[in-house]
């Protein structure tokens, strides 16, 4: 059994977004214990005709211009019965009272609804996740005063206070639940999607 992972841009370096991205590969894992063999791959370099078990699309979506072309290459890589993860920023959350993208890079983010719906396009049985943040950076989210990973995305970490540098280096993959509670306050979209 094989996974593939199409890797967004590294997280190498920011340990808020390290861990965040540990919490999603540890909860992917567990999801998927039975796998043996994994490999890390680009979308692009799989083989039109690979039958994998399990697909994942870990800060993909969001950046292309062409989300169901991007659905059909993850649903002709999957074999029968086999799942597509994808895991998305949602916008109510990293671009709040927007529509149009805060971050660099990103075409499109979706709302719980918007994800759920586009999946469906492709997919019959898709189930969707979010990541939160945990009480220690929701206390963090209270000193601010604003949602921490808006802020974050436009506070450079050299520019940040010391005090949230610090507390964000303290940050660890269990700060970051996953589960089923109200997605329009998730940071992250998980979506699984059975081919």
């Amino acid at each position: 059994m094989r996974a593939l992972d199409r890797p967004g841009r590294p997280v190498v370096g920011d340990p808020y977004h390290l861990r965040r991205t540990e919490a999603l590969l540890a909860w992917i894992q567990a999801r998927c214990a039975d796998l043996g063999h994994t490999r890390v791959a680009d979308i692009a370099d799989v083989d039109g005709d690979a039958e994998l078990d399990l697909v994942v699309a870990h800060r993909a979506l969001e950046r292309e211009h062409d989300p169901r072309a991007l659905l059909e290459r993850l649903a002709g890589t999957v074999g029968e019965g086999g799942d597509v993860v994808v895991v998305t920023p949602n916008r109510l959350t990293a671009s709040p009272g927007r529509t149009r993208p805060v971050a660099a890079g990103h075409a499109w983010e979706y709302t719980p609804d918007e994800l759920r719906h586009l999946l469906r396009l492709r997919f019959t049985d898709v189930r969707l996740w979010g990541l939160f943040h945990g009480r220690r950076l929701q206390a963090i989210e209270r000193i601010l005063g604003t949602p921490l990973a808006p802020t974050l995305a436009v506070i450079a970490p050299p520019d940040r206070a010391i005090w949230l540098r610090a507390a964000l280096r303290r940050a660890r993959a269990t700060d970051f639940p996953i589960g089923a509670g109200r997605l329009t306050d998730a940071l992250d979209l998980i979506a699984v999607a059975r081919a």
